[in-house]
C-alpha cells in the first residue's frame, strides 16, 4: 500500500494520534508532516524540510525523497529508533538515536543533480544497523549503549512563508439612491526584476509563487515556500503558455516583463475572482471519522450519498456503506477538485472540505436538476459537440473553448468575451451559474455530472 504526497505546501498544525485512527497513515498538516508506517512506528517531517516529493510504502517500511538542488530532509521520531540511508548523493547523514527519540537530517548543496533517497527505519526501540547510510555516509550518536561522535547541527531553518496579501475588497454595488462605495486602494504589485528557475530560493521566489497563485496557475490551498521547484515550474509554464510565451518554466526577461504588466492571463477578465470554496457536504451531515478502502457502516453510505450530490460519483451507483474502489476513485477526484492530495482516503483535510471548512454554510443539492431561469436556457449545446474531459481554473485547449462558446450560446457567459481556449475567472463563474440553473453544487469545476448536463 503505497501513498504519496506532494511537500511544497505543509499545513500548520500536526494532529496526535488518536486510539481511534488508521494506522498506515499520512496528512500533512501542520508544522510538518506526520507519517506512521504501523502503530510503534511514527514519525514527523519537519516544516522545514524541502524536497521535489516524497512516496511513502509502508508494505516495504520505506520513505522515499525525490531531491534536487538545495533540498533538505529532516525526519523526526518519539521512539529509540535507527535509520538506513541508501541513494543519498548530497551530504552525509546526521542520525541520532537516543533513548527517548531519533532523528535523522540530510542537507543538499546547491550543485546537487535531482535523485532519490530512500530511508529505512530501523526496528522499534532499538538503534542496532540503523545507523548506516551507502551514499554520503553517516555521522550520528546512538542512546542507551554508546556513541558515535557528535552530531552536526541540522542545516537551519528557512524563515516560514509570508502570508500572502488579502486582495482588495472591491466596490459595494450602490443602490440608485446611493453613491457607491469606493473600493479598498490595492497593495502595489510587486515588480520582478530576478531570473528564476528551478531550484531557485528567496523573496523573489516567494512573490512569484503568490502571483501564480493570485492568476490561478497555483492551487488555492498552496502555501509559498520561497524554494523553486517542480510544481513551481510547471505553473510558470502554464502561464508561460496561457499568454503564448516559451513555455521554458524559467522566470526570463519576457516573462518578467508579463507578469510586471499585471494581465491576468487565464482569462479576458479585469480580475482574479476567488478560487471556489470547497464544496461541502449536504444537510446536516458531519464527517467525523478516517474512511478508507474496506470502511463500512452509515458514515460511508453518507460520503457516497455526498460524492453522488456533488458529482464525482456514478449517478448509476446506489450507495451502500461499503468503501470499496469505485468510492475511492470518486474520493480522489474529489480531493483533486478541492485541492488536495489524491490519496483516496479521508483524513483530516478532506473531512474539513466535506464538512465545509471554514464555517461557509453547505448549499443545499437539488434531488433532480432543477429549470433554469427564463434567461438562460440549462439546455446542451446543439451539433455535435462532447465534453469528455475534466475542465477547471488554468485548463486552456479547443474542450475549453467549446465550453466557452456553449455557455455563451445558453447566457452564462457575457457576449462581449472572446472566447479563446483558457479557462479563467470568467468561465469558472459562468460554469458556477451553470451549475446553479441546474441543481449542481457550484464548485466551478466541469466533472461528470456537469459534462452530463452539457452533453445532454
Amino acid at each position: 500500500m503505497k501513498k504519496i504526497l506532494s511537500v511544497f505546501a505543509l499545513a500548520a498544525f500536526l494532529f496526535p494520534l488518536v486510539a481511534s485512527a488508521a494506522y498506515n497513515d499520512v496528512s500533512a498538516n501542520g508544522d510538518g508532516s506526520y507519517i506512521e508506517l504501523s502503530s510503534s512506528r511514527q514519525f514527523v517531517m519537519t516544516s522545514d524540510t524541502r524536497v521535489e516529493s516524497f512516496n511513502v510504502d509502508v508494505d516495504a517500511g520505506t520513505i522515499q525523497f525525490a531531491v534536487a538542488a538545495s533540498s533538505y530532509i529532516k525526519l523526526t521520531t518519539t521512539n529509540k529508533t535507527g535509520f538506513t540511508v541508501s541513494g543519498n548523493s548530497c551530504s552525509q547523514a546526521v542520525i541520532n538515536c537516543g533513548s527517548s527519540s531519533s532523528d535523522i537530517t540530510i542537507s543538499c548543496a546547491s550543485g546537487v543533480n535531482t535523485h532519490t533517497i530512500t530511508i529505512t527505519p530501523g526496528a522499534a526501540n532499538s538503534c542496532e544497523g540503523g545507523l548506516t547510510d551507502s551514499g554520503g555516509g553517516t555521522s550520528g550518536t546512538s542512546g542507551g549503549g554508546g556513541g558515535g561522535g557528535p552530531s552536526p547541527s541540522p542545516a537551519p531553518s528557512p524563515s516560514p512563508a509570508a502570508t500572502p496579501a488579502t486582495p482588495a475588497t472591491p466596490a459595494t454595488s450602490a443602490t440608485p439612491a446611493t453613491p457607491a462605495t469606493p473600493a479598498t486602494p490595492a497593495t502595489p504589485a510587486h515588480v520582478f526584476t530576478q531570473t528564476l528557475k528551478k531550484g531557485s530560493s528567496g523573496t523573489e521566489v516567494q512573490e512569484l509563487q503568490e502571483k501564480l497563485k493570485e492568476l490561478g496557475f497555483l492551487p488555492a490551498n498552496h502555501q509559498p515556500t520561497k524554494f523553486f521547484g517542480s510544481l513551481t515550474q510547471k505553473a510558470l509554464q502554464d502561464y508561460q503558455k496561457a499568454n503564448g510565451l516559451s513555455s521554458s518554466g524559467q522566470l526570463n526577461a519576457e516573462t518578467r516583463t508579463a507578469l510586471n504588466g499585471s494581465a491576468p492571463a487565464p482569462a479576458s477578465a479585469p480580475a482574479p475572482a476567488p478560487s471556489p470554496t470547497p464544496a461541502a457536504a449536504t444537510g446536516s451531515v458531519t464527517f467525523t471519522k478516517n474512511l478508507s478502502r474496506g470502511s463500512s457502516g452509515d458514515e460511508v453510505k453518507n460520503l457516497q450519498i455526498t460524492l453522488q450530490n456533488l458529482g464525482f460519483l456514478a449517478a448509476d451507483i446506489t450507495p451502500n456503506g461499503n468503501f470499496g474502489p469505485a468510492t475511492q476513485k470518486a474520493v480522489q477526484a474529489f480531493q483533486s477538485a478541492n485541492g488536495l492530495s489524491p490519496v483516496g482516503f479521508v483524513g483530516p483535510g478532506t473531512r474539513a472540505a466535506l464538512n465545509g471548512s471554514a464555517g461557509s454554510s453547505p448549499a443545499p443539492v437539488a434531488p433532480a436538476p432543477a429549470p433554469a431561469p427564463a434567461a438562460a436556457t440549462p439546455a446542451a449545446p446543439s451539433g455535435s459537440v462532447t465534453f469528455t474531459s475534466t475542465l477547471k481554473r488554468g485548463s486552456s485547449g479547443d474542450e475549453v473553448k467549446n465550453l466557452q462558446v456553449t455557455l455563451q450560446n445558453l447566457g452564462y457567459l457575457p457576449a462581449d468575451i472572446t472566447p479563446n481556449g483558457n479557462f479563467g475567472p470568467a468561465t469558472q463563474k459562468a460554469v458556477q451559474a451553470f451549475q446553479k440553473a441546474n441543481g449542481l453544487s457550484q464548485v466551478g469545476v466541469v466533472g461528470p455530472a456537469t459534462r452530463a448536463l452539457l452533453n445532454k
